[in-house]
Order: C-alpha cells, then sequence, then structure tokens
C-alpha cells in the first residue's frame, strides 16, 4: 500500500488531513485497504462503529479527485446475508445505493465521530 499512496499525493494529503481531525476530535481511526485494484481505503472509528471508504475517483473533466463515501454496515451484512459477494454489491446500482454515500472529503473526521 505504502508504494501506491505514494503516488497518489492527493489522496496522502487528504488521509494526512483527515487523520488530523480525527485525533482532534478524540478519536484514533483504524486505516485498512481494499481488495480494489485502485487504491481505496477502509477508514473506521470503532469507538462509534462507523467506517467510510476514502480513494480516488476520475472526474468527468479527467481529473484525479479525492472522494470518501460512509458505508452503511446493517445494510452491508444484510447484503451479505442475502449471499452477495463484495463485487455484486459494488457492481449493484441499487445495492450500492442502499450501502454507500457520498460525502464530502473535509466533512469525514467528523461523520465519523
Amino acid at each position: 500500500m505504502r508504494n501506491r499512496l505514494l503516488a497518489s499525493p492527493k489522496l496522502k494529503g487528504a488521509l494526512a488531513t483527515f487523520l488530523t481531525e480525527a485525533f482532534e476530535l478524540g478519536y484514533i481511526p483504524s486505516i485498512n485497504n481494499t481488495q480494489s485494484k485502485k487504491l481505496c481505503l477502509v477508514v473506521a472509528n470503532h469507538d462509534s462503529g462507523k467506517c467510510a471508504l476514502l480513494g480516488t475517483t476520475v472526474s468527468d473533466k479527467g481529473d484525479t479527485e479525492v472522494s470518501a463515501c460512509m458505508i452503511d454496515i446493517p445494510n452491508w451484512l444484510w447484503a451479505e446475508s442475502e449471499g452477495f459477494d463484495r463485487d455484486e454489491i459494488v457492481d449493484n446500482a441499487d445495492l450500492c445505493r442502499k450501502i454507500f454515500k457520498r460525502v464530502p472529503v473535509a466533512l469525514l473526521a467528523d461523520l465519523l465521530a
């Protein structure tokens, strides 16, 4: 993950800002890499039970930008219990809308608090 993060200065900067804000809010988030081909991180606050994805996307103009999505854990667990695997959840538009909510990166630390 380290080399991939170094290759993405925008994500590296967003992650540093997020960590600083989380520490200032009084929690230490966990950070894990996903199995995605693109660098995408799962950031979580175990105290609040909330988690989100932090990664990069490509804008309509072709620019790389950092994006974040909150994860609705009960809906994720429901989808898994119904037999959907990670790829099916991500590729299914209806499931995606129920499980992932795009949020401003600048608010991520507050939303996980």
